[in-house]
C-alpha cells in the first residue's frame, strides 16, 4: 500500500508518494523493487553541453511519469486508499509509473530512450536531445543558429507528442524561440524577465544558476582569459554559479 502526502507550493498543490512505508509484514514496495541500471545523463555534462550553443532553450516534460502506463500485473502493487465524500474509503491502484517508487527513474528514462529510437526516422534531431540533452524530465538543447534551434524544438515537440507527452515551462535566451509557444506553457522566468533587467536575472536550471548578463558578456566580448583564472572564476565563463 502506498502512502500519499499533499505538497503545497506557491504555484501549485501536488502530492508525493512514499513507497518506503513498511506494511504489516515489515516490507515496503521500494524494498523489494529492482532499481535497474542508472540511465540518467551526467548532470554537469548536460548543463555544460547546453552552454556550447549560441541559441538555447529549456523545458520540462510535463507529468512524464504519469504519461507511462504500467503493466496490469504490476499496477496492482500500487494500491492506495481514497477518502471520498461522506468519509467513504475506496481502494484504487495506480495504472501509471509512480514517482517515488525505486524503479520509476529507470523505467521513465528507458521509455524516453525507446521513444528516441522509435521516432528517429521522423524526428532525427530529437533523438540526440532525448538521449543526451536531457536529465530525467528536464530538456536543455539549442543550436549555433536560430533556425537550427527552432527545428530541433519542433522535432522534439513532435517526437514527444507521439507518446502523448507535452513540454512545459519553456524558457530561452532568444525571444524568437518562444514566439510560437502558448503563454501558459512558458516558464514564470522567461527571457523577458532575465534579459532586460539592469543586473540580469538568475534562473535556476537543474540546480545551477543561469545568469543572462554573464552569458551576454561572453557572447559579445569573446573568450575571457587572463593570468588570474581560478576554479572559482571558471563557472562565470559559462554563466553558471
Amino acid at each position: 500500500m502506498l502512502h500519499i502526502a499533499a505538497v503545497f507550493k506557491e504555484e501549485s498543490v501536488t502530492s508525493k508518494v512514499d513507497a518506503s512505508c513498511k506494511t504489516s509484514n515489515g516490507k515496503s514496495l521500494n524494498g523489494v523493487l529492482c532499481t535497474g541500471p542508472p540511465l540518467q545523463n551526467d548532470l554537469a555534462g548536460v548543463v555544460l553541453n547546453w552552454r556550447l550553443h549560441r541559441f538555447v532553450f529549456a523545458a520540462d516534460i510535463q507529468k512524464m511519469f504519469t504519461c507511462i502506463d504500467m503493466n496490469a500485473e504490476d499496477s496492482q502493487y500500487q494500491r492506495i486508499f481514497w477518502h471520498g465524500e461522506h468519509n467513504q474509503v475506496a481502494e484504487y491502484y495506480l495504472n501509471t509509473v509512480t514517482f517515488g517508487t525505486t524503479s520509476a527513474p529507470y523505467t521513465a528514462i528507458r521509455v524516453i530512450h525507446q521513444l528516441a529510437q522509435d521516432e528517429r526516422d521522423r524526428y532525427p534531431l530529437a533523438e540526440r536531445v532525448l538521449r543526451h540533452e536531457i536529465y530525467v524530465n528536464d530538456v536543455q538543447s539549442g543550436s549555433c543558429t536560430r533556425e537550427g534551434a527552432l527545428e530541433i524544438q519542433n522535432q522534439l515537440i513532435g517526437a514527444l507528442r507521439s507518446a502523448r507527452m507535452e513540454l512545459r515551462k519553456w524558457s530561452a535566451n532568444d525571444a524568437s524561440l518562444l514566439k510560437d509557444i502558448p503563454l501558459d506553457h512558458l516558464s514564470r522566468k522567461t527571457l523577458l524577465e532575465f534579459e532586460y533587467q539592469t543586473l540580469g536575472h538568475i534562473k535556476t536550471i537543474l540546480g545551477s544558476r543561469f545568469h543572462h548578463a554573464l552569458c551576454h558578456d561572453r557572447d559579445t566580448q569573446g573568450h575571457m582569459d587572463g593570468p588570474h583564472q581560478t576554479q572559482r572564476w571558471q563557472p562565470s565563463t559559462t554563466g553558471l554559479g
